[in-house]
């Protein structure tokens, strides 16, 4: 049984793609609040009444304007480097069913799943990193150049992202599992029963 990562899931197109798109999505925030900071005005109007008149303001002091970039920069590291470790570190058998059956698999048999949770948990990043930087635009892009995001458009993208990237990646892991799973049951041919 091999013990580190394939080159398939740690070198792959894809999760390079889902790497790079975090990075940048990161840097842009940071690159935002940078110059954000920079051309701020001494109050920002961060919430309105419905006739459109702002009813609270806070100052341009950057401990406002840290705490969401950095959640969004410590979150991201953490899932991406979970994300490159999980081959090497195995960390998909805690909670997966059937672990024990995946685990007896040979190693190009559990490629593919552990792939799909690598993509996963990179596509969970990003989303979140773009739902935290379209927070941030939220909150504080009334008082910059950029352009508000309503509120309800965040919440919107936090709603609907994570369900329709998660929920679907998740079923296609699942029958990933139960197909490698099959196919070891049946002696390698993938016409054997599911193991439930």
């Amino acid at each position: 049984m091999k013990t580190g990562p394939d080159p398939i899931v740690v070198h792959d197109l894809s999760v390079k793609a889902l790497v790079i798109a975090n990075a940048a999505l990161l840097t842009a925030l940071l690159a935002y609040v940078g110059v954000s900071l920079a051309r701020a005005p001494e109050r920002i109007p961060v919430h309105y009444r419905t006739v459109g008149d702002a009813d609270r303001w806070i100052s341009a002091d950057p401990a406002q304007w840290l705490p969401l970039p950095a959640c969004a920069l410590l979150t991201g590291l953490i899932l991406i480097a979970l994300a490159l470790l999980l081959p090497r570190l195995r960390l998909y058998r805690y909670g997966m069913p059937h672990h024990q059956q995946f685990m007896a698999l040979p190693w190009p048999r559990q490629v593919p799943v552990i792939r799909s949770m690598v993509l996963l948990t990179l596509a969970i990043a990003l989303i979140n990193t773009a739902v935290l930087a379209a927070l941030e635009l939220a909150i504080f892009g009334s008082g910059t150049a950029a352009p508000r995001v309503p509120d309800s458009l965040v919440v919107a993208l936090s709603l609907l992202l994570y369900p329709l990237v998660v929920i679907p990646w998740w079923v296609v892991m699942r029958r990933q599992l139960a197909q490698a799973l099959r196919s070891e049951a049946a002696g390698g041919d993938g016409s054997g029963s599911a193991l439930e």
